[in-house]
């Protein structure tokens, strides 16, 4: 019967709606447990993980920002903080593990899984990688290790889109994934000024200026595009002048070489669009971006940016190393070479995980690939073909922000679908130069393509809008 008055939602109990907060205190307590450490310690530790663990699992939402800040945080925190044992870096395979048995057993119950527009890249690329593996006898926990740094961000992805969180959820996290970014300047300029580090150890807490220079530009993308399509507030671009300092302390030659070729695909459009704003943006970004080029070679022991600009060759190499350089273009046209032995390899490669190097030991185990440029590992493990179908998913990825740009009421949206294929941008180039696919950016991209994908799907689920003058007509 409608008597004009709302229904109010049901009142949970008090415990029930204030119990997934305990996270929290559980996870520090954990933290002084394992810092303090003993035997005692060990227990408490465990025990309130495993309370954290029940948490996530039932207070998802809450287990995705846990996995946020862990991404970020604990491997500076285990490796160069000293705060943490080795094996609290297994955290984030752990809570990714929760949330996806979680997804797992809610699609078993509802039969039916959400879809991507990646699907079909994503499952020819994992049985290609499986079965060049297989054929070349690639041992199985190498294999693991390669499955685990090409598979697990987008395994993320999957379990993201599938949780179904919602715009509101992904706005609030999109602005503390930012706030985590701008947290970066106070503690690299700990790290230079008062530890007294340099180079590539000056990288906040992602422990890599190559990492650090990719997620600089993808905020840089996010605010650009909150000035142009959301409000044309000039805060957005001024708040992004500090982060062109790190890239200076930090001597991130990459920053500056990445940076304008993303702008310039990211305004490809906006220029016939937005002319004004465009322009303005371009002109605002400008001022920081020539100013840290000027001050780059005033920091002691930078090199001067006008060499490395008249010879660009110099970016792509290698000098911290001893006295052996590495060429990244040199290792891509060596995997070349070495996939174009026969015809197989050169479209299946060697199999996943046969360039890849494993060190263990009892709290802790990782992998690295035996390339500085990831995209050569890619051509040698997967071959030319697997190659073209991991640039095909981000492809993909890109198209279905631009078609969402265009049909999307809401600013923030707009905002978020014009800088994601800067983002898309700057991931891919970014493979040429340092390692992304299993580093905090991973993180940071694939999340921005499941609140992409999110909010596109929410708006293919909503009902038909009204015709106009039908609203007046039903409350008069």
């Amino acid at each position: 019967m409608m008597d004009g008055r709302r229904r109010s939602p049901a009142r949970l109990p008090l415990l029930a709606a204030a119990w997934p907060t305990l996270a929290v205190p559980l996870l520090g307590l954990a933290v002084v447990a394992a810092i303090v450490m003993g035997e005692l310690g060990r227990v408490t530790m465990v025990v309130a993980l495993g309370g954290a663990v029940l948490l996530v699992w039932a207070w998802p939402k809450a287990g995705v920002i846990l996995l946020m800040l862990v991404v970020f945080f604990v491997d500076w925190a285990v490796d160069e903080l000293d705060l943490l044992p080795r094996y609290a870096t297994l955290a984030s395979e752990i809570i990714l593990l929760v949330l996806g048995v979680r997804v797992l057993l809610g699609i078993i119950a509802r039969r039916r899984i959400v879809g991507t527009g990646i699907d079909g890249p994503v499952i020819l690329l994992l049985v290609l990688a499986l079965g060049s593996a297989v054929a070349h006898d690639i041992p199985a926990f190498r294999v693991a290790l390669g499955l685990r740094g090409l598979f697990k961000f987008m395994l993320m992805f999957y379990v993201l889109v599938n949780l179904r969180l919602g715009e509101r959820f992904y706005r609030r996290a999109i602005a503390l994934m930012v706030g985590v970014a701008f947290l970066q300047i106070p503690i690299t300029v700990w790290q230079f000024a008062v530890l007294g580090l340099r180079d590539d150890r000056v990288s906040g807490s992602l422990r890599s200026t190559g990492i650090l220079t990719i997620l600089l530009i993808f905020v840089i993308c996010l605010m650009v595009g909150l000035f142009v399509r959301h409000r044309p507030r000039p805060i957005y671009l001024l708040a992004t002048f500090g982060l062109f300092f790190m890239p200076v302390i930090g001597e991130a030659k990459g920053f500056f070489f990445l940076l304008p070729p993303t702008l310039l695909f990211l305004f490809r459009r906006a220029v016939l669009a937005s002319p004004i704003r465009a322009a303005g943006a371009l002109a605002v970004m400008a001022l920081p971006f020539f100013a840290a080029a000027a001050l780059f070679g005033s920091v002691e022991g930078n090199e001067e940016m006008l060499p490395v600009v008249l010879e660009p060759s110099r970016f792509f190499t290698d000098q911290s190393i001893g006295v052996s350089a590495t060429s990244r273009l040199g290792e891509i046209l060596v995997s070349h070479a070495e996939v174009s032995r026969s015809p197989e390899t050169f479209l299946v490669g060697y199999g996943l995980g046969s360039r890849t190097f494993a060190f263990a030991d009892v709290e802790k185990f990782t992998s690295a690939v035996l390339y500085h440029a990831p995209v050569a590992g890619r051509i040698y493990e997967l071959g030319y073909l697997g190659t073209a179908l991991y640039f095909l998913m981000h492809y993909q990825l890109l198209r279905r922000a631009v078609r969402l740009r265009r049909v999307v009421a809401d600013r923030f949206w707009r905002a978020v679908c014009f800088a994601f294929p800067g983002a898309v941008f700057a991931f891919v180039a970014g493979m040429a130069y340092t390692e992304v696919a299993e580093k905090p950016v991973a993180f940071a991209f694939w999340f921005l393509a499941a609140a992409v994908h999110t909010a596109g799907a929410s708006r293919q689920t909503a009902p038909a809008p009204a015709p106009v003058g039908a609203e007046a007509v039903a409350h008069p």
